[in-house]
C-alpha cells in the first residue's frame, strides 16, 4: 500500500464519519421537532404544534411521518384552518387501514358536531368502529352520533344510538334518555318516553326541563288525573321549571277535559299571565269561564277567536251567541249566530245557528234579514223539526217588512196555514190594499180589502179593512156602496181601534153629505167634533163641514155658529169659515157683517185658496145692492190678482151687467164681446149675447149684432161635428189612463184640427199624457207653450207641472221660480203646500239652508192636517240644521220625522240620528238608533246598507272587532249594491288586520311539543 492509497483511505474514513455525524445530528433535530409538536399538542397549543409538525415533515424524516401528518391535520382542524378538513381527508385516503384513520373519523365527526354541522358529523361518526373504541369514548361517540341523527330528524337511527348510551353509566346517559324520550314521545310510545323522563327527573341538568315533557306525556296519554296529580304541585308551589306557563295550560286543559270548569278557569288564568294561547285553549278557557259562571269573562275570551274560518271559530261564535242570549243581549247574539251560519267548518251547528239567527232577527224586528235567513233555512233543511215555526215567523216577517206582495206570494204558496199564518195573511192583504189605495188604484185596493175581510181573525184589521173599503168607494164617488162598510167598521166599536172608529164616523159623514142625507151627515160630524181632540188635524174640517150641513138645511144661524167656532179655534180652516160665514151673512142681508167677513179673507188671507171666492162673492153682493161702481172695482181686482181664476169669465160678464146699469154701454159692449170671444162655451153665453144685442141697440149699432152672431155661429155651431166626437173619444182614453193611445191620437187631432175650439184642452191633455209616460222633456215644452196663453185658466196646474219637471231635471233655479209662482196662483191649500214643499226641496238641493228652513217652517205651521207635507218639511229642516252644525236641534227634528212617518223619509231621518250620535262618539246609542232601520224600514235598501256600514264603524269605535267583522261580512253577503260591498270589503280587511295586531293568539296546537335542537347540552 503506497502513501497515496493510504491517504485516500484516510480521507474516505473521515468523510464517512462526518456523514454519520451529520445524519445523527439531523435525526436528533427531527426528533426534537416532532417531540415539540407532541408537547404543544398536549398543551392544546395547536398553532405551535402544527408549526413543529410541518417543520418535521420538511426534514424528510420518516420515523414519525404518519403521526406527524395526522397531528398536523388535526392541529389545522382544531385551528379551523381552511386546509384542515382536506388534510384529514387526505390522511384517511393515504392510510385507510391505519388506526389513526379510525381516530381521524372520530376527530372529524366531533369537529362537525362541535360546529353543529350534524349532517357532516354523521358522515364521519357513522364510520367509526365502535367496538374498537374504549368504553367512555364509545359512549361519547354513540351519544354524539345519536344526537346528530336526532338533530337531523332521523329519529329511528338516533334512537338506536341513544338506546346504546342509555345502558352506560357515564355522563351521557341522562342526555341520551332525554332525547330518546322525545323520540319515543313523537312515536307515541308514551310508556317508554315516560320511563326515560322519570329516570332523569332528579338529574340537576334536566330537573327544570323534564316536568313539561312528563306533563305533556300524561296529556297525550289522556291520563288527566295523573297529570293533575303531577302538575298541580308544580304550579301551586311555584316550582322553578321550564315552560311553567305551558304546564299550567295543560293542567287547565286536563281539568277542562274532566269538566271541572272552575279549576280549569283558575289554571288558565294563571297561564294567561305569561303565555300566549292557542285558539283551542282560548276556546276551552272561555267555556270553562262560562261553566264557572263568569259570562262576561267568557265572552271577552271567546269573541277574540269567534268568526275565524275554522271549526274553533265557529264553535266560539256559537258559544258567544248563547252567552249573549243568556245575558239578554239579543243584538250581539244575533251577530254571533249569523257568523256561525255562514261557516263551513261546523255543519252540526249551522242548522241551529241559522234558525236561532232567523228568530232573533224577527225578535229584533229586522224583518228583511229574518226573511233572507229563514227562507234559505227552509231551502237547506226542508225536513227540519223547526219547519212549522219557521213558516209562522216568516209569514209575520213578510208582513212587517211591508213587502206585502212577497208576503202574499209566500203565504199563498204554503200547503197548510196555521192560525198565526192566517192572521199574517189578513194583515198582509189589508196592507197591500192600502198600497193600491195610496196609488189611487181603488178597485185593486178593494180586491185585497175583501181578501182581508174573508179571514176575520184580528178584529182590528177587520175594522180597518171595512173602513178603507168604504174610503175607496167614497173616493170613487160610490157613496151608497161605501155606507155599509162604514157602518160595519163603526159597529165594531171604538174599543177595537179608537182612531179608526172615529175616522169611520168622519168618513160616513162625508158619504151622507155627498148623498144629500144632510141630517145623517150632520149627526156624524157633530158626534165627531164632540169626541175627538181639537188638536186632531181633521177637527177643523169636520167643524166647517158641520156648518155646511146646517147651511144646506138653510139653518143659517146655526151654520154660522160653527163657522164662527172655527174662526175662534186653532184650526187651519179659518179662511174658509170667514168666506162661508160672509156668504151666509149676505143671504141674511146682514151686509155689514158679510163685507166684514169677506174682506177678512181678502185682506188677511190674501194667499188663501178662497181669496178669489171672497172677491167674487163680494162683487155679487155689491151688485145686488146696486153698488155698481164698487162691484166693477171688486171684479177688476179679482181679474187683476187672479187672472186665471175660474171666476174670471163670470166677473167679466157681471162687470158688463154693472156697466149696463150705469149706462156705460160702450164698456158693456167691450166686455160682452171679450166674454163671447174668449169663453164661447160658458153657460152664461146666452145672457152675454142678449146683453150685447141690447147694448148695441141702445148705442144705435143694432146692425152690428148680426155680424157678431154670424161669426159666433160659424165658430161655434150648435151641433158639434166629427171633431167633437173624436175629441171626446180621446178624452175618454186619457181618463181611462190609456196614455199611449191618448198621446198618439191627440197629436193627430192637433195636426188635423189646428183651429178647433178644443185645441187648448187637447194640448193640455197631450202634455199630461206625455208626463205620465215619463217623457218630461216633451211634456215640459207643451206646458211652457200653454203657460204663455193668458186666457188658459189652468195656470195653477201648468205652473205646478213645470216646477215639478224642472225639479226632476235638477234645474233647481227654474223649479224654485215656478214653485214660488205656484204659491201665489194655487187654488187650494194643498196646492199651496205642494208649492212650499217644492221650494223646500229646491233650496235644500242648492245648499240654501236658511231658505230651506223658512219654507219648511211654513209647511209645519200650516199643513197640520197633511202629514205627508209635514214629514218632508220636518226632515228637510233637520237636514239643514245638521248641515249648519246645529246637531241637537237637528236630532229633535229627525226624531219627530220618525214619529210622523214609516216611509223612506223616516228611514233617512233614522239614519241621520245614528250619524249624529256617531259623531258625538255615543256608539252604543248610535247603533240602537240604526238597528231601528231594519226593524221599521227594511224595504229601503239604500238606507239599510248605509245603516249597517255605520253600525260596523260604531263597533270599531267600541273596539268590538268581532261584531264589526260579522256585521261587515253580513253586508258583503247580502247587499246588492257593488259600492256598498266594496266599502264593506275594504273595511273588513282593515278590521281583520287591526284585530290580528292587538290579539295574543298563537297558531301552535297542543298536539305539538318542540325541543330546542340548536343547542346541545353535552358538547
Amino acid at each position: 500500500m503506497n502513501i497515496k492509497v493510504s491517504l485516500l483511505i484516510i480521507i474516505i474514513i473521515s468523510a464517512s464519519s462526518i456523514s454519520i455525524a451529520q445524519q445523527t445530528l439531523q435525526h436528533s433535530q427531527s426528533q426534537i421537532l416532532y417531540d415539540n409538536g407532541v408537547e404543544m399538542m398536549m398543551a392544546k397549543n395547536y398553532v405551535s404544534a402544527r408549526s413543529y409538525f410541518d417543520q418535521y415533515l420538511l426534514t424528510g424524516d420518516s420515523l414519525y411521518l404518519q403521526d406527524a401528518k395526522y397531528n398536523s391535520a388535526i392541529s389545522g382542524l382544531k385551528l379551523y384552518h381552511l386546509d384542515g378538513e382536506k388534510l384529514i381527508q387526505d390522511f384517511i385516503d393515504e392510510y385507510p387501514v391505519s388506526p389513526l384513520s379510525s381516530k381521524a373519523y372520530i376527530e372529524m365527526g366531533e369537529y362537525f358536531f362541535q360546529d353543529r354541522n350534524y349532517k357532516q358529523a354523521i358522515v364521519y361518526l357513522a364510520k367509526v368502529d365502535q367496538k374498537a373504541v374504549g368504553g367512555v369514548d364509545r359512549a361519547r361517540i354513540q351519544y354524539k352520533l345519536g344526537y346528530s341523527y336526532f338533530a337531523t330528524k332521523k329519529f329511528n337511527k338516533a334512537l338506536i344510538e341513544l338506546n346504546k348510551v342509555k345502558k352506560t353509566s357515564g355522563k351521557y346517559q341522562s342526555p341520551a334518555k332525554y332525547y330518546a324520550g322525545f323520540i319515543e314521545y313523537d312515536k307515541a310510545d308514551y310508556t317508554a318516553a315516560l320511563r326515560d323522563y322519570q329516570a332523569i327527573e332528579n338529574d340537576k341538568a334536566f330537573a327544570v326541563s323534564v316536568p313539561y315533557m312528563i306533563t305533556s306525556i300524561h296529556y297525550k296519554s289522556d291520563d288527566y288525573n295523573e297529570l293533575i296529580s303531577y302538575a298541580k304541585p308544580i304550579i301551586d308551589n311555584n316550582k322553578r321549571v321550564q315552560k311553567r306557563g305551558q304546564i299550567a295550560i295543560l293542567l287547565a286543559e286536563s281539568y277542562y277535559k274532566l269538566a271541572r270548569y272552575s279549576d280549569a278557569d283558575h289554571y288558565f288564568s294563571i297561564a294567561k299571565k305569561s303565555e300566549k294561547f292557542t285558539a283551542q285553549s282560548i276556546y276551552h278557557f272561555g267555556m270553562a269561564s262560562a261553566g264557572s259562571g263568569y259570562s262576561a269573562k267568557a265572552i271577552n275570551l271567546l269573541k277574540s277567536i269567534a268568526g275565524q274560518n275554522n271549526k274553533i271559530g265557529a264553535l266560539s261564535s256559537y258559544a258567544v251567541g248563547q252567552l249573549y242570549l243568556d245575558n239578554g243581549n239579543e243584538e250581539f247574539a244575533f251577530t254571533a249566530f249569523k257568523s256561525v251560519m255562514n261557516s263551513k267548518n261546523a255543519p252540526g251547528l249551522i242548522e241551529e245557528a241559522r234558525f236561532t239567527a232567523g228568530k232573533l232577527a224577527y225578535d229584533l224586528k229586522r224583518y228583511s234579514e229574518c226573511i233572507t235567513i229563514l227562507a234559505e233555512f227552509q231551502h237547506k233543511y226542508p225536513q227540519s223539526s223547526h219547519r212549522s215555526s219557521t213558516n209562522d215567523v216568516l209569514a209575520q216577517a213578510f208582513v212587517n217588512t211591508r213587502n206585502y206582495k212577497s208576503a202574499l206570494e209566500y203565504i199563498e204558496g204554503l200547503e197548510e196555514r196555521s192560525k198565526n199564518v192566517k192572521q199574517a195573511y189578513q194583515m198582509a192583504t189589508y196592507h197591500y190594499g192600502i198600497e193600491f189605495y195610496n196609488d189611487r188604484k181603488f178597485l185593486e185596493s178593494i180586491k185585497y180589502f175583501d181578501k182581508s175581510l174573508a179571514e176575520n181573525h184580528l178584529p182590528e184589521y177587520t175594522l180597518k179593512a171595512n173602513l178603507w173599503t168604504a174610503e175607496a168607494f167614497s173616493l170613487g164617488r160610490k157613496f151608497e156602496v161605501a155606507l155599509p162598510y162604514y157602518n160595519e167598521a163603526i159597529a165594531m166599536g171604538k174599543n177595537v181601534a179608537a182612531d179608526d172608529y172615529w175616522q169611520a164616523i168622519y168618513g160616513r159623514g162625508y158619504a151622507y153629505y155627498n148623498t144629500k142625507k144632510y141630517s145623517s151627515a150632520l149627526a156624524d160630524f157633530k158626534n165627531y167634533i164632540s169626541n175627538v181632540s181639537k188638536s186632531k188635524s181633521t177637527y177643523g174640517d169636520a167643524l166647517v163641514r158641520l156648518g155646511d150641513c146646517y147651511y144646506v138645511a138653510k139653518n143659517y144661524t146655526t151654520a154660522n155658529q160653527y163657522f164662527n167656532q172655527a174662526i175662534t179655534s186653532l184650526v187651519n180652516e179659518k179662511d174658509y169659515a170667514y168666506y162661508r160665514a160672509g156668504v151666509i151673512y149676505g143671504i141674511q142681508e146682514n151686509t155689514s157683517k158679510a163685507y166684514s167677513y169677506l174682506d177678512r179673507v181678502i185682506k188677511v188671507f190674501s194667499t188663501s185658496a178662497y181669496y178669489d171666492d171672497a172677491l167674487y162673492e163680494k162683487g155679487l153682493l155689491q151688485l145686488g145692492e146696486e153698488k155698481f161702481t164698487a162691484a166693477i172695482a171688486t171684479f177688476k181686482q179679482l181679474i187683476k190678482d187672479k187672472s186665471r181664476s175660474r171666476y174670471v169669465p163670470y166677473a167679466i160678464e157681471r162687470m158688463a151687467v154693472a156697466n149696463f146699469n150705469l149706462g156705460n154701454y160702450g164698456s158693456t159692449v167691450t166686455l160682452y164681446q171679450q166674454f163671447i170671444d174668449t169663453y164661447p162655451k160658458n153657460p152664461k153665453i146666452s145672457d152675454a149675447l142678449i146683453g150685447l144685442q141690447e147694448s148695441l141697440r141702445l148705442l144705435d149699432r143694432a146692425a152690428e149684432f148680426d155680424l157678431v152672431l154670424a161669426t159666433f155661429r160659424s165658430n161655434n155651431p150648435d151641433v158639434g161635428g166629427l171633431e167633437e166626437v173624436e175629441f171626446e173619444s180621446l178624452k175618454a182614453m186619457y181618463n181611462n189612463q190609456d196614455y199611449d193611445q191618448a198621446a198618439s191620437g191627440l197629436e193627430v187631432f192637433l195636426t188635423s184640427y189646428p183651429d178647433d175650439i178644443n185645441t187648448l184642452e187637447a194640448r193640455y191633455l197631450l202634455a199630461e199624457s206625455l208626463y205620465r209616460l215619463e217623457k218630461p222633456d216633451e211634456a215640459l215644452k207643451i206646458y211652457y207653450q200653454l203657460y204663455a196663453v193668458p186666457e188658459d185658466f189652468r195656470v195653477h196646474r201648468l205652473t205646478e207641472r213645470i216646477a215639478d219637471i224642472e225639479l226632476t231635471l235638477n234645474n233647481l233655479s227654474a223649479a224654485n221660480k215656478y214653485y214660488a209662482e205656484l204659491a201665489v196662483v194655487a187654488v187650494s191649500n194643498n196646492q199651496k203646500f205642494r208649492a212650499w214643499m217644492g221650494l223646500t226641496k229646491g233650496h235644500y238641493l242648492l245648499g240654501q239652508y236658511d231658505s230651506t228652513i223658512f219654507y219648511a217652517e211654513m209647511l209645519i205651521e200650516n199643513a197640520g192636517n197633511r202629514n205627508d207635507f209635514v214629514v218632508v218639511a220636518t226632515l228637510a229642516k233637520g237636514l239643514s240644521l245638521m248641515n249648519l252644525g246645529r246637531f241637537d236641534n237637528a236630532l229633535l227634528l229627525f226624531e219627530r220625522t220618525t214619529q210622523l212617518a214609516k216611509d223612506k223619509n223616516g228611514a233617512e231621518a233614522q239614519y241621520y240620528i245614528g250619524v249624529i250620535l256617531n259623531q258625538q262618539s255615543d256608539f252604543t246609542s248610535s247603533n240602537e238608533a240604526l238597528y231601528i232601520i231594519p226593524e221599521q224600514y227594511g224595504i229601503y235598501t239604500e238606507w239599510l246598507d248605509k245603516a249597517f256600514l255605520l253600525v260596523a264603524e260604531n263597533f270599531i269605535g267600541m273596539k268590538e272587532y268581532f261584531q264589526a267583522r260579522a256585521t261587515l261580512q253580513s253586508i258583503i253577503d247580502n247587499s246588492a249594491d257593488t259600492n256598498t260591498i266594496q266599502s264593506a270589503t275594504d273595511k273588513y280587511e282593515w278590521v281583520a288586520n287591526e284585530e290580528a295586531r292587538v290579539s295574543n293568539i298563537i297558531a301552535d296546537s297542543l298536539n305539538m311539543v318542540e325541543l330546542d335542537t340548536t343547542k346541545n347540552k353535552n358538547e
